[in-house]
């Protein structure tokens, strides 16, 4: 069956071990935009292949590896310093929900820095032009071409086409 292309990056997304939350955000990029995606893609397998492993060794229930799943992305973001970490008595608390888009952005640094991919720079709105009598210059006299356009109109009414 068809489906929409955004679904279609959501899918893999999820399959490749993104949370929903991050899946759906990032499912909004074509990769071919962001070719910088795929090590975040690439990394993300490589992280969860070895939780796979203990998970079938140690007959975890399908919870039980979502949880871990969870939590082990959740220290992946702490690791890259994209979220805060609070500890008390021994044990150590995730504050805050974890930003997919500071994970884009990281990722999208590192690129940056590595020399594979190229900041585009931001492009602004042509400023308006205009000549010695205050006409802009691409339109010319706007005035004039509404009043002639009321003419050319009326004109018409008159003939009655």
């Amino acid at each position: 069956m068809f489906k929409p292309r955004r679904q279609q990056r959501y899918r893999d997304f999820k399959t490749n071990g993104f949370l929903p939350f991050e899946a759906q955000a990032f499912s909004s990029i074509p990769l071919a935009h962001a070719p910088f995606m795929r090590q975040m893609v690439k990394e993300r397998r490589e992280l969860l292949i070895p939780l796979r492993h203990e998970a079938d060794f140690m007959n975890w229930s399908r919870t039980r590896y979502e949880k871990e799943k969870r939590l082990l992305i959740a220290f992946e973001y702490k690791e890259k310093g994209l979220i805060y970490i609070k500890s008390r008595r021994g044990i150590v608390v995730i504050k805050g929900r974890s930003d997919p888009w500071q994970l884009f952005r990281y990722y999208r640094d590192k690129a940056i820095e590595d020399g594979e991919w190229f900041e585009t720079p931001r492009t602004y709105k042509k400023k308006k032009r205009l000549d010695e009598w205050g006409f802009r210059i691409d339109k010319g006299n706007i005035q004039k071409q509404k009043e002639r356009r009321r003419e050319r109109e009326k004109r018409k009414r008159e003939r009655g086409y």
